[in-house]
């Protein structure tokens, strides 16, 4: 592995963790709550947009540098979209869609 492999790999998975994290504090506090601190009030969807933003920056430098595969990437969410309808159980209309 090449040091800027590492390097975009290493984006990648901070990105992902960020997701991660402030999904959960969505899970805790909702969508609308904000850090009491934050002098902007930036709410935790607001949050997730930016950091859902950051982290498909770090996949769209892995592809355009041929890290990944753009074609496998979206065989593999098509693959996710049928194989997950079983599991939903309040997402009904993503259920019935496919």
């Amino acid at each position: 592995m090449t040091d800027a492999e590492l390097e975009r790999l290493a984006i990648l998975v901070e990105e992902a963790a960020e997701v991660q994290q402030i999904a959960m504090k969505i899970i805790r506090h909702g969508y609308d709550s904000c850090n009491p601190f934050d002098a902007d009030k930036t709410t935790n969807q607001e949050l997730l947009q930016q950091e859902l933003g950051d982290l498909t920056f770090a996949i769209q430098m892995m592809v355009d540098e041929g890290d990944i595969n753009r074609s496998d990437i979206a065989k593999h969410r098509a693959k996710k979209k049928k194989n997950i309808r079983q599991y939903l159980h309040h997402n009904i209309v993503w259920a019935l869609a496919f």
